[in-house]
């Protein structure tokens, strides 16, 4: 690693008011660590692939998602099929991939641990939205994908909810959307 660029989600987990703080916290350790930081908000849901591209264009080697497993899927989004490193520093609610890696929730910690990683090549998976119009949509995941009830879920709880009750926020909606739940049925193919 050595060149890294840390897209943020301002918006993410709790403590957001802290969110620079941290996110500068962890550039200073890479930098400490001889590596090029930088750091950037990410523009918006659906905007941070678009900005990881553009790095790993401009000589980025290491793109670090910081937020949760939203802001880590917008990222991929713009990473695969590239050589570039993703790195997380969770910030977010669940933080099911970090979890999953064991990454430590405090950025410095995290970022102490991702240095003594090797990078693998992990497989993503690709859901595509089969609307009756085109263009089909695709999205990439690693950790999880949802349709129907699990996807409306996901979508339909807000920000303020998750910075305000954390988990507790999915439980809650969860059941709101069993009992609420009225959709057309869906069809699933898994190749």
């Amino acid at each position: 690693m050595q060149k890294a660029l840390l897209i943020y989600n301002p918006f993410s987990g709790f403590r957001r008011h802290q969110r620079v703080h941290q996110v500068e916290a962890a550039a200073d350790e890479l930098r400490r660590s001889g590596v090029k930081a930088k750091i950037l908000p990410s523009r918006g849901p659906s905007k941070a692939g678009a900005q990881a591209k553009e790095a790993i264009e401009a000589g980025y080697d290491t793109i670090f998602a910081c937020g949760g497993d939203g802001t880590i899927h917008d990222v991929l989004q713009g990473m695969v099929g590239t050589e570039a490193a993703l790195g997380v520093i969770p910030l977010g609610t669940a933080n099911a991939l970090a979890a999953d890696l064991k990454i430590p929730r405090d950025p410095i910690r995290a970022i102490q641990r991702q240095l003594q990683y090797r990078p693998k090549t992990i497989a993503a998976g690709m859901i595509e939205h089969c609307n009756d119009h085109p263009p089909k949509r695709h999205r990439y995941f690693t950790v999880m994908a949802g349709v129907g009830p699990d996807a409306l879920l996901v979508y339909s709880l807000s920000a303020e909810a998750k910075a305000r009750w954390g988990v507790a926020a999915y439980v809650a909606n969860s059941l709101w959307e069993y009992i609420t739940y009225r959709h057309a049925p869906y069809s699933l193919a898994v190749t």
